[in-house]
């Protein structure tokens, strides 16, 4: 796909952050799960890079249950 992330597949980043789940044309988009540099976590569905529809966010934190969004 010229060059570009296409199906399934990992990508990390220098500050620690990673995304691993469905690529299209180099973009997150369709399932996947981002963990941020502080160890949060969204699972969820994303097009053209963006969260996108449903998802769960898991605070790295033990106090704070998961977080459902749609969007």
């Amino acid at each position: 796909m010229g060059g570009f992330r296409h199906g399934i597949g990992t990508m990390q980043w220098s500050d620690g952050a990673s995304y691993q789940g469905q690529w299209v044309e180099g973009k997150a988009d369709g399932y996947g799960r981002f963990i941020y540099p502080n160890g949060d976590q969204y699972m969820g569905s994303y097009k053209n890079d963006k969260a996108n529809g449903w998802g769960v966010m898991h605070k790295n934190d033990p106090e704070l249950g998961p977080i459902i969004l749609e969007g």
